[in-house]
């Protein structure tokens, strides 16, 4: 497990490198964009720059002191008001002839209707609790305690694709990583035996029993914005298993991939939120242990995202 927070940490550092120079690269740039197919920018008689919309040409560039020049082919006009020209063709346009798909790294790049924070902090559970495979003094040995539960995922990567003109309607994915903590209610960890996890005392002095587990995390939702503010989002995770650890104190114990969870799950995600704050809540249709080699019992989370 650490080899995967390794790897990401490499990647993380090196993206966001390449996105620092691109940036400081492009931000002396002008950049003008024009929503239509056909050749609007043509040059006027004087060299000066002239834009064509709707049959008539525009001269970009004069000072407001100038007086326009009667001309055969068009207007002259001042560069403010050639910005407004622009910004009124290009948001006339339609939605597929304009800029809909926004790739985001951490944050950056991502458009206003992106509503995946980089961050999202929770808790979970198993609900559907299944140990009719155990006794009942091994059922209660290997009881979680909910209230030191744990959920952390980080959205490193964004897709979002604006699916009408205004984008209040948006499709979102993200791929990042997520670690599930679930704490023993008491001094007791598992240990595959007879073809099955079983529940072993730890012994006086001992501390923070844990299960942990780490997924790559894969949200796509449809998400709606209503209004300026709010939103909801609905959709699907698909998460893929990328290592388990057992974990206890005194002495300080880490057992690596022997716990055995199913390695993939798939699940359905709800987020509420207004501005910059949501909360959420997933839920997995597939049993946290492979079938027959643990309790029954399915994944739920809920937290909140603060994205920025």
């Amino acid at each position: 497990m650490k080899r995967v927070y390794l790897v990401v940490a490499m990647l993380v550092a090196s993206v966001v490198c390449v996105v620092a120079q691109e940036a400081n690269g492009e931000a002396d740039k002008p950049v003008v964009y024009i929503g239509s197919n056909s050749n609007n920018l043509v040059s006027s008689n004087n060299g000066r720059l002239a834009i064509s919309l709707n049959g008539s040409t525009f001269e970009i560039g004069r000072q407001q002191s100038e007086q326009p020049q009667a001309a055969d082919s068009g207007s002259t006009i001042s560069t403010s008001e050639a910005y407004g020209i622009i910004a009124d063709a290009v948001n006339n346009e339609p939605l597929s002839n304009k800029h809909r798909v926004y790739f985001g790294f951490m944050g950056i790049g991502a458009p206003n209707f992106n509503h995946f924070a980089a961050f999202e902090f929770g808790t979970n559970t198993l609900v559907g609790l299944d140990y009719s495979a155990y006794t009942p003094e091994e059922a209660s040995q290997m009881m979680f305690n909910d209230a030191k539960a744990f959920n952390l995922v980080c959205n490193m990567a964004t897709i979002n694709v604006a699916l009408n003109k205004s984008r209040s309607l948006a499709f979102s994915m993200a791929i990042g990583m997520m670690e599930d903590r679930y704490s023993f209610m008491d001094m007791y960890t598992l240990e595959y035996r007879d073809a099955m996890m079983r529940p072993v005392a730890l012994g006086k002095g001992y501390s923070k029993s844990q299960l942990r587990a780490s997924y790559v995390h894969i949200p796509m939702v449809l998400d709606w914005t209503i209004g300026r503010d709010a939103f909801v989002a609905a959709g699907v995770n698909l998460d893929i298993l990328c290592g388990t650890q057992i974990f206890y104190k005194k002495p300080r114990t880490t057992i690596s991939d022997t716990v055995t969870l199913n390695p993939v799950q798939v699940g359905a995600t709800l987020r509420v939120g207004w501005k910059r704050l949501y909360g959420y809540a997933n839920y997995s249709f597939v049993d946290m242990f492979k079938r027959g080699t643990g309790p029954g019992g399915k994944r739920l989370s809920a937290g909140v995202g603060i994205w920025f």
